[in-house]
C-alpha cells in the first residue's frame, strides 16, 4: 500500500526480508504525467519534458478528429502456440 507521496505504508510480512524491505527500495519513483486526446501520457523519465513540447503540431493535425470521444468498435483475440 502506497500514500500519495509514493511511500510504501504497508508490506505484508516485511519481517521476512531480514531488513531487505526498506522505505528507499520500496518507494515508488516520480513520474510525469500528463493528457491529450483521451489518453493518460506517463513518463519514466524524471528529466522529461513537457508532453506539448514533445507532440509539436501533432495535437493541431489531429484535435479536428475529437480522438478523446472515439470508442472502440472492434476487437480481435489470436491465440497461438509458443
Amino acid at each position: 500500500t502506497f500514500d500519495r507521496q509514493g511511500q510504501c505504508t504497508f508490506a505484508n510480512h516485511a519481517d521476512d526480508w531480514q531488513g531487505k524491505l526498506t522505505a528507499q527500495r520500496t518507494a515508488l519513483g516520480k513520474v510525469s504525467v500528463d493528457t491529450w486526446g483521451g489518453w493518460a501520457w506517463i513518463n519514466l523519465d524524471p528529466d522529461c519534458g513537457p508532453l506539448a513540447e514533445y507532440l509539436g503540431v501533432v495535437p493541431d493535425m489531429l484535435d479536428p478528429f475529437g480522438l478523446q470521444n472515439m470508442r472502440y468498435r472492434w476487437r480481435k483475440w489470436i491465440i497461438f502456440d509458443c
